[in-house]
């Protein structure tokens, strides 16, 4: 629902201001998220090409944040009868292994790629928030896989006006993405959506993730999966295993 006026009874900021501000509080939150640790339930299903779960696998680990949630995008894999491309939601630090990148809901990281657009106000869980949408910006090339997945996704932000964080978020995927010469390997479809709130007052968390995503592998068939993410369990870690405590 968009809502008559303005909220806080002040003049809109402009979409800029609002992502200079959402980037400094990010900053902010990533020093406090440091020392906080959780447990990450995940539900990963494999679908059929309706829809349908054809198998179910549920895992939970306890997660030491870096101040974002992600998910990452595997290469295709040698092997005769092994090539295999998955997209699932990862610790950053993972990023770090070949054949790998990882991407975040993290505005310093998705402002070089696309033009942001204010909608307005509207109501989210009973609280006023900024509805900025977002398209890939016209003419910006990219370099390797991470970029040229960025350079394909369009969305919406549902941004907190007293908190400067993202709240929720949809994205999904502008048009199917070749990522392996000649269509080898092709993505044929992505959507994610994010959830996040303010844990006791003092750091913002992740409390879930739902991402699905199609790949075509030529000769191969698809990989049609749909992952889940429900976070809990949130507290600060011990002073000797973070050095300090927030």
């Amino acid at each position: 629902m968009l809502l008559g006026a303005p909220l806080f009874g002040f003049a809109s900021p402009t979409v800029e201001e609002i992502i200079d501000r959402v980037i400094q509080q990010e900053d902010i939150n990533f020093e406090r998220a440091k020392t906080w640790e959780y447990e990450q339930h995940f539900t990963i299903q494999k679908l059929n090409g309706d829809g349908g779960v054809k198998s179910e696998e549920k895992k939970t680990i306890t997660y030491h944040p870096e101040g974002r949630l992600a998910f990452n995008v595997a290469e295709m894999k040698g092997g005769s009868d092994k090539a295999q491309v998955g997209i699932g939601m990862t610790n950053a630090k993972d990023s770090k292994e070949e054949g790998r990148f990882s991407e975040a809901i993290k505005m310093k990281e998705l402002r070089p790629f696309y033009d942001f657009k204010l909608v307005g106000e509207r109501e989210r869980e009973g609280k006023k928030h900024w509805l900025v949408e977002f398209e890939p910006k016209a003419g910006v090339e990219a370099h390797g896989q991470q970029q040229k997945v960025l350079t394909h996704l369009r969305g919406k932000l549902w941004i907190d006006p007293q908190e400067n964080a993202i709240a929720h978020a949809e994205c999904s995927l502008q048009q199917p993405l070749a990522l392996a010469w000649f269509d080898v390997v092709t993505l044929r479809d992505l959507q994610i959506q994010y959830d996040a709130a303010a844990f006791e007052g003092k750091v913002w968390m992740p409390r879930g993730m739902d991402l699905t995503y199609r790949v075509r592998i030529f000769f191969f068939g698809q990989v049609y999966e749909r992952q889940l993410m429900t976070a809990d369990g949130f507290r600060l870690q011990s002073v000797a295993a973070t050095g300090s405590a927030q």
